[in-house]
């Protein structure tokens, strides 16, 4: 057996990151965060028309998302490689999510994607408008002197 000491950075990271207590944390929170998402997904598309049932509905997005994240932890300890093809599984788990919303809901895959896009392209304009300001508020900072 290698000694903490032997064992390469890479690997080191991925071995703290899996400690018992956070272990224990994850049985709780990731399915909290997975059916908070779900529900999100669920309200905005029964906006858009949806008629499909909550259960429906994560049942599918759980098929869709349970092996994409577990390949995509496992793949993460390849340090450059790993970090791309989990780039390619989340993009793969986009369509994935479009399909099985338009299949939960009874919608065309038009709407389903927009469901799924949509509140993806309004998070990202928050972070960008967020990053906006603290940059503006740094430069005011760094310039007033």
């Amino acid at each position: 057996l290698l000694n903490s000491g032997q064992i390469p950075e890479n690997y080191r990271v991925f071995i703290d990151r899996f400690t018992p207590t956070q272990s224990f944390g994850d049985i709780i929170t990731v399915p909290i965060a997975f059916f908070i998402g779900a529900g999100f997904f669920w309200l905005v598309a029964r906006v858009f028309g949806g008629q499909g049932t909550f259960l429906q509905h994560s049942w599918l997005l759980a098929l869709v998302y349970v092996p994409i994240t577990a390949a995509s932890t496992l793949l993460s300890l390849i340090p450059v490689l790993g970090a791309l093809i989990g780039l390619g599984l989340g993009i793969y788990g986009i369509v994935l999510s479009i399909f099985a919303i338009a299949a939960a809901h009874r919608m065309s895959v038009g709407k389903s994607a927009a469901v799924v896009l949509i509140p993806g392209a309004i998070a990202l304009l928050l972070i960008l408008c967020a990053f906006a300001v603290i940059v503006a508020i740094f430069a005011g900072s760094t310039l007033g002197r």
